[in-house]
Parts: C-alpha cells; sequence; structure tokens
C-alpha cells in the first residue's frame, strides 16, 4: 500500500510539472508570437510621457528634418521588433522602429515628419502595447509674411458646429435681410484678420469677415445673404480656417 502511494504522488508530481513546463512555453509562444516587443511607456500622474523631450524648431509649411525629433521612455518587458507613432495632428507627427534587445526603462527617439500648418500648441497621443501619453508641441512659430490672418477653430469641428444661433424667419422666395443671421463659436488661436462663410445652397449663405484683436472662444455674428428658393432643411457647412462644422436652417 505505502509503494502505491509513493507511485501515485511521483506520478501526480511528474504530470503538475508537464503541466506547468507546457504552460509556461505556451505564454512564452504568445508573448513572442509576432516577434514584437512588449511593455509600457512611462508616464506622469496626469497621463504626460514622463521626462519627455521635444527637439528642433517648429516652423508653419516647413518641413520637419531631422532636428525634430521626440524622446520618450519606454519600460521594456520583452525584446522584440517595434514601430511606434503618434497620431497625426496640425499636419505632422511622431515616429521610430526598430528592435529592443533589452529589458528594462529605455529612451527611444521619435522622428518627426511632416509639416506644421498652423502656429498652435499641438498635441500627441504616443502609443505603445496597452498603454498611451500624451506630449505637446508648444512652439510653431507662424512665418507668414505681411499683415497676419488669424488662426481659428469653429468650436464643434469636425461634425455639427456647437450652439449655432439662427436668427430671423427664413421663408421661401423672400429676399433675407439684416435680422437674419446666425450666431458662431469661435475659438481664435491667433488674433488677425478672418473670413468665415458657407456656400450658396438653395438660393442663400452666411458670410462674414473682421478681425480677432483677441484670443480664445469669442461668439461672431454672421449675416445671411440671398433668397431662399424653397422650403426645407437646408444644410450649410461653416468654412473656417482650420476645418468646418454643420449646421441647419429650417425655410418655411
Amino acid at each position: 500500500m505505502k509503494r502505491f502511494i509513493v507511485y501515485f504522488v511521483a506520478f501526480t508530481c511528474t504530470v503538475l510539472s508537464l503541466l506547468s513546463c507546457n504552460k509556461e512555453y505556451s505564454l512564452e509562444n504568445i508573448a513572442n508570437q509576432n516577434n514584437d516587443a512588449l511593455g509600457i511607456l512611462l508616464t506622469d500622474t496626469s497621463n504626460l510621457c514622463d521626462r519627455a523631450y521635444i527637439n528642433g524648431n517648429y516652423y508653419t509649411g516647413a518641413i520637419l528634418d531631422s532636428s525634430n525629433y521626440a524622446l520618450i521612455y519606454v519600460n521594456v518587458a520583452s525584446i522584440g521588433k517595434y514601430d511606434i507613432r503618434t497620431t497625426v495632428n496640425n499636419g505632422m507627427y511622431f515616429r521610430d522602429s526598430g528592435y529592443f534587445y533589452n529589458t528594462g526603462v529605455q529612451r527611444i527617439s521619435l522622428k518627426g515628419i511632416g509639416a506644421p500648418v498652423v502656429p498652435d500648441t499641438t498635441q500627441f497621443v504616443f502609443s505603445f502595447g496597452n498603454s498611451s501619453c500624451i506630449f505637446s508641441v508648444n512652439n510653431v512659430i507662424d512665418t507668414t509674411s505681411g499683415p497676419k490672418n488669424a488662426y481659428f477653430k469653429l468650436v464643434g469641428t469636425p461634425s455639427n458646429c456647437s450652439n449655432i444661433q439662427a436668427i430671423g424667419k427664413y421663408n421661401a422666395t423672400a429676399k433675407l435681410d439684416t435680422s437674419n443671421y446666425i450666431i458662431a463659436q469661435v475659438n481664435a488661436i491667433t488674433t488677425g484678420a478672418y473670413t468665415i462663410n458657407t456656400n450658396v445652397i438653395n438660393g442663400f449663405s452666411f458670410t462674414s469677415s473682421g478681425t480677432f484683436t483677441q484670443k480664445g472662444i469669442q461668439l461672431v455674428k454672421i449675416p445671411a445673404i440671398g433668397t431662399p428658393l424653397k422650403t426645407g432643411i437646408i444644410s450649410f457647412a461653416l468654412i473656417g480656417s482650420t476645418g468646418n462644422c454643420n449646421f441647419d436652417i429650417t425655410v418655411k
């Protein structure tokens, strides 16, 4: 009986050992099945990329070169290849690819690609595995000459305009006058001259020009011009310097 118990215990231990080895082997294969590195980004309590550094000068319209790069830290859990890039924003992004030969905390350099469009603080999302963090380019320089046009965002871009106020009555075949206009929310990134308008649809449109003397969110009155041709819900795209947003006018 004692001999049977000894054999049984030995057999059980052997089976458990084999199962354990098989589990470890499977996990190893899963972790490296595409020869991709695993790890996480180092972040601070605000989800900013920890110790991130942005190098180089950034000018509107100027293609980024080797002096434009972002340094960022990754904690590598398993070695392997990687291809890491940020989101595309303001006409540019950052990217690096290669192979991690060691585990642990490492610094990588992402090359800047593209050309800045507007002189605005530009935020990027950096992702690696299941982790992500954010960093910003704060010093995009405006290179336009002569009188400066304002860079501005229509609040609600790129979908529906936020809190558009349609003022006045819109009746088919009735010419629009000074009582017909919309009030739109605009975020002025820089000061300067602006034009905000729509295309002509169903016989009428909206247009306004002026000068932003201060930055930030503000209300802009945009008069209507023309004569509605027929009844119905008319959809307009309000056109700004960095994108459009949509709103509807009901013609009775």
